[in-house]
Parts: C-alpha cells; sequence; structure tokens
C-alpha cells in the first residue's frame, strides 16, 4: 500500500472477503466524475465553468468535465486553454472513476457506477438496480443516489470514502445531514443477512456524527445536537431567512444589495440580526453574479410582516433578481 492508494487495506479486505462469498458491497464516495477537475502541469491552468464561480468535474471514461452547478460541459479535452499545453492531469479529490480504476488493482470483481452522471433519465434507474439485483455486480460505486431507498438483497459490505469535508462545509446543519446520510447507508446493507459491515474511512474517528452511527445512538446524537442549537440560538430555536441578490451585471447586483440593506436597516426591528450583503458562496452561477443577506430572527418575531412590506414597495432595476428564502435550508 503507497500513500496515494484511497481505499484502505482493511476495506479492501473486507471488499474481496465479501466478494470470495458470492455477495455485494457499495463504495461510497461523496463527490462524482474521475476527480474535481483538471490541471494544466506547465501554467498551471485548472478548467472553470463558464457561467459560474465553479470548477469543472473532470470524467475521464467519457473524457469531459462539466459544472455540476449549471451543467456546463465540454467534451474531448486535449490541450491547456490557457498555454495550450497538452500536459494535463486530474486535480484535486476523488472520484468515482478513479476508486473503480483503483479496485481493479486489486479485486477481479465486476463493478457498475451508480451516479447521477450515469443517469439521463428515469429508466436508467430502473436499468441500473435490475442489474444489480440480478446478480451481475459485485461491486457498486456510488454517489448520494445510492442513499435513496434502493435495496439489493445481496448487498453486506458498504465502504464509505471521502466523508470528513462534510462536516466542514460552513453549514450548521452538516453534522444533522452527514448522520442522516450515513444512517440511511447503513441501512442499505444486511435487509436479508445478519453478517454485514459498513466501514467509514476517516481521519477523525473521535467526530460525534462517526462516534453516533457506530454505537447506533440516535437519541444521544439528537440530544447533543439540539443542546448545541440551543445555546448558540439556531433553528428551531430560531428563523434564518435567506436574501439573495443576483444579476447578469456585477454592478448592478451590488448597488441593489446596498440599497436592500438602507430598506432592511429602515424596516426590521430588533431583535432581528442583519448581516450582508456579502458575496454568496458561490459567487458567480449560470451568469450571474450574487449577493447574500442572512437574517436571523425569535420565531415568534414580527419580522416576515416586515419583509413582506419590504417585498411589496422596493424597486429595483429589471435587470436584478432578488429572491428571499424562509427557513433556508442551503447556503448556496
Amino acid at each position: 500500500m503507497t500513500e496515494k492508494c484511497i481505499i484502505s487495506q482493511k476495506a479492501r479486505d473486507s471488499i474481496i472477503k465479501t466478494y470470495e462469498k458470492g455477495e455485494q458491497s457499495m463504495i461510497f464516495i461523496n463527490r462524482r466524475g474521475f476527480s474535481r477537475t483538471l490541471k494544466c502541469e506547465q501554467c498551471g491552468y485548472e478548467f472553470k465553468c463558464e457561467n459560474c464561480d465553479n470548477l469543472l468535474s473532470y470524467h475521464k471514461n467519457k473524457n469531459f468535465l462539466k459544472c455540476h452547478y449549471c451543467g456546463y460541459k465540454i467534451d474531448k479535452i486535449e490541450k491547456c486553454d490557457k498555454c495550450n499545453s497538452y500536459d494535463l492531469k486530474p486535480n484535486k479529490g476523488i472520484g468515482v472513476e478513479q476508486v473503480e480504476k483503483e479496485i481493479k488493482t486489486f479485486c477481479n470483481a465486476k463493478t457498475i457506477l451508480f451516479s447521477s452522471d450515469e443517469i439521463n433519465k428515469e429508466n436508467d434507474i430502473e436499468m441500473l438496480t435490475k442489474e444489480i439485483k440480478d446478480g451481475d455486480v459485485d461491486i457498486i460505486i456510488g454517489t448520494q443516489i445510492m442513499t435513496k431507498g434502493h435495496h439489493f438483497p445481496r448487498l453486506t459490505n458498504i465502504v464509505v470514502l471521502d466523508i470528513d469535508g462534510m462536516s466542514l462545509d460552513g453549514n450548521f446543519r452538516s453534522f444533522e445531514r452527514m448522520f442522516q446520510m450515513l444512517y440511511q447507508l447503513s441501512g442499505r446493507a444486511g435487509r436479508e443477512k445478519k453478517d454485514s459491515t459498513i466501514y467509514i474511512q476517516t481521519l477523525n474517528p473521535e467526530n460525534k456524527v462517526l462516534q453516533a452511527i457506530k454505537n447506533n445512538d440516535i437519541e444521544n446524537f439528537y440530544k447533543n445536537e439540539i443542546i448545541a442549537r440551543k445555546k448558540n440560538n439556531l433553528p428551531p430555536y430560531s428563523r434564518l431567512i435567506s436574501i439573495t441578490v443576483s444579476s447578469q451585471f456585477q454592478d448592478e447586483a451590488l448597488n441593489t444589495a446596498n440599497l436592500l440593506l438602507n430598506e432592511l436597516k429602515k424596516n426590521v426591528s430588533k431583535p432581528t440580526e442583519i448581516f450582508g450583503p456579502t458575496e454568496s458562496n458561490v459567487f458567480y452561477l449560470k451568469k450571474n453574479y450574487r449577493y447574500r443577506f442572512l437574517l436571523k430572527s425569535p420565531k415568534n418575531s414580527v419580522v416576515l410582516d416586515q419583509l413582506n412590506k419590504i417585498k411589496n414597495n422596493f424597486k429595483y432595476s429589471k435587470k436584478v433578481q432578488v429572491k428571499f428564502d424562509v427557513d433556508c435550508y442551503n447556503f448556496l
């Protein structure tokens, strides 16, 4: 084993053992594609979406780059867009195709990729699940789409890769999402057989979510999470409201955001807190520049009436879109 190996030796052994028993393994990875993007080794250029502030994901098997925010795609990449060098290599992270390539080095099992990139229409899912259930597949490699209620009778072993980043995404719900996803995944294995296993590769085994999953301790996880939410006055003990101002013209978006800030200060009363405007996490998305506000208010606050007044009276350019998201779940 070298440091560059994606799958640990213990996980490899479990995959081989499961294969030899005639049962199925599932390899879950929290990403898509071969790796995050392509990088030019000569000038350092990385391929970005022309519509979004986002690096394009590289899919080696079909040789294309794709934006997973807007769908922008570049086929048959041959050379660097900046310096015309042909010295391009995958960079940053791992994906389903890279995992499949590594599995082929230590196990002669039949693999299948199960990610949204392999699914273009609804019956694609039916075809993939039928192939898996019919016994023609030994190892399923996929992304979050695999957590959505699929039942595979021969599946007894699950290996989870690249999970640590989920708790570092800057969202207060990150532990909740991580727990929910891992709990759903663990339910995929061993529905018809008792001797099932789930391996979670991590650099942080003391993570409270991983400990709760390991001990099947839903009650204690909920208790600790709700205490932390109450201490920091986060939902469900408060209300979060996101306001996004976007436009194809950056000046228009910023000017409108500053005008909206004045309206918020005049019309929204305390104890509601106003944060922003600031650049959104994905600042340039689908050819639009985006600024964001975050409002934090008590549950019983009159803030909704105050915001409705602003929405009805605030005048801005037709070149700008203003979106209010009450009890927002994502902070894109």
